[in-house]
């Protein structure tokens, strides 16, 4: 029993290695900065609703999760987290 926690210990320490890998390696194909990501985001904004006006902490919002693809709304929580974790890790 205890060598099966063990197995089960190391192997969600590979997946950890791995999806860490991953998120580097992905980050590294996007050839925009945050600022330009986050500009991207906010001139779209713009388009869609004119008389928008930006705050300081919607800028943060951006910053944080409005440059994310999009996802489908049932997994738009689930992506949410995920960029918030991987900002402040």
């Amino acid at each position: 029993m205890i060598e099966l926690q063990e197995e089960i210990r190391r192997t969600r320490q590979h997946l950890s290695r791995l999806e860490s890998r991953y998120y580097k390696a992905q980050a590294k194909t996007v050839r925009y900065s945050q600022r330009e990501r986050v500009e991207l985001a906010k001139r779209e904004l713009s388009k869609k609703y004119p008389n928008i006006q930006f705050s300081n902490r919607d800028m943060n919002l951006l910053r944080l999760v409005g440059t994310l693809p999009s996802v489908p709304l049932s997994k738009e929580k689930q992506e949410t987290a995920r960029a918030i974790a991987a900002r402040y890790k």
